[in-house]
């Protein structure tokens, strides 16, 4: 301020010398962050699947053209969209083709003709075998409705494997864009509880380390206040409880697809 008053002989003052500032979270604002419709698996079937992109209808049609990555197995030589060849369980790579030349290419950009390659292609798809062997591998009745979209906007046109959708449709669940299911709540600066606010007794309190209040008091009464810990965050109930049901699908992924244990099983207590 002093250089701009001393070269322009104008007084410019503070906008304000001190400000005092707040935030509030807004509980009922908190829900689930879902695409419009709500979609369960990022798997492309067109306008095969209606108004909804039910995978279940358009798995009723023969086949189903849909842009798709293309992959090859270098052990067997075979085309597929999966990251693992399904024949003989390799790792699969990316096969990049020219759209002009046809030529099949590892660059981004075909050295004979200078145009960008493409990683996908229109395919014919069965999804009526793709639903029927994602549901016995779940070990799961066919669904009535699983909603994928009508394309995938990633760059390589990789879609997520339809177990993952029978899943989310299982749990009453959604997916975002970017594959990631979310929830929205507003962040809000807290440092002190009362415990009749939260919804959670003292005896639960005290198994996970509240003993005392905030004054150093044993804590016994719902009407005590208590210093929230570092490690901790409160949150609205709906999300609670859609984080448990995030919970048992990433279970059920890892056991049922991946073949790997699952990281938390949860009980009714500990939701």
């Amino acid at each position: 301020y002093e250089t701009i008053n001393e070269f322009t002989g104008v007084t410019v003052k503070e906008k304000a010398p001190s400000v005092v500032g707040a935030r509030m979270g807004r509980p009922e604002k908190a829900k689930r962050r879902e695409m419009k419709p709500l979609v369960h698996v990022l798997f492309p079937v067109g306008l095969a699947g209606g108004s909804q992109r039910n995978i279940v209808d358009a798995s009723s049609k023969e086949t189903v053209w849909v842009d798709l990555v293309k992959r090859r197995c270098p052990t067997c030589r075979e085309t597929t969209q999966r990251v693992k060849c399904p024949k003989c369980g390799a790792e699969t790579a990316i096969e990049r083709v020219c759209p002009q030349c046809k030529r099949v290419v590892k660059e981004g950009v075909c050295p004979a003709c200078g145009v960008a390659t493409r990683s996908f292609e229109k395919q014919p798809i069965d999804l009526k075998k793709l639903l029927a062997k994602a549901c016995e591998g779940l070990g799961l009745p066919p669904p009535s409705l699983v909603k994928g979209v009508k394309g995938l906007t990633n760059e390589t046109k990789t879609a997520e494997v339809l177990e993952k959708g029978i899943l989310r449709a299982k749990h009453d669940l959604s997916v975002y864009k970017d594959g990631t299911i979310r929830f929205d709540a507003t962040n809000a600066p807290l440092t002190h509880f009362k415990v009749a606010e939260i919804g959670v007794s003292t005896e639960k309190l005290r198994s996970v380390g509240y003993l005392c209040d905030c004054e150093g008091n044993a804590l016994s009464d719902v009407q005590q206040m208590c210093e929230l810990k570092l490690q901790d965050v409160i949150i609205p109930v709906e999300c609670a409880e859609y984080f448990v049901r995030v919970a048992s699908f990433l279970d059920e992924l890892l056991e049922r697809v991946y073949g790997l244990p699952p990281c938390l099983l949860y009980t009714s207590d500990a939701a």
